[in-house]
């Protein structure tokens, strides 16, 4: 499925995403593990600043924000 230029997958990943669930949440929470995958999930954040729980700890690179906007402006399309 082309969801837009910079983001693709596949029909039975985008069909499942959501599935777990019953809320958008749980359908953005699932793009965004096809997208990004969990190990990049693990180790970046959305903005890529230092958090208010962990100011001590170095901050984690920011995701790709172009997907990020793909993934939440998602709702509208399925």
């Amino acid at each position: 499925v082309e969801i837009h230029k910079k983001l693709n997958i596949g029909r039975d990943t985008f069909q499942a995403c959501g599935r777990g669930g019953t809320s958008w949440s749980a359908m953005i929470k699932d793009l965004a593990v096809a997208v990004f995958g969990r190990s990049m999930l693990a180790t970046h954040s959305l903005s890529g600043k230092i958090g208010n729980a962990n100011k001590e700890s170095q901050a984690k690179p920011p995701l790709d924000p172009t997907k990020v906007e793909l993934i939440i402006g998602i709702k509208v399309l399925k």
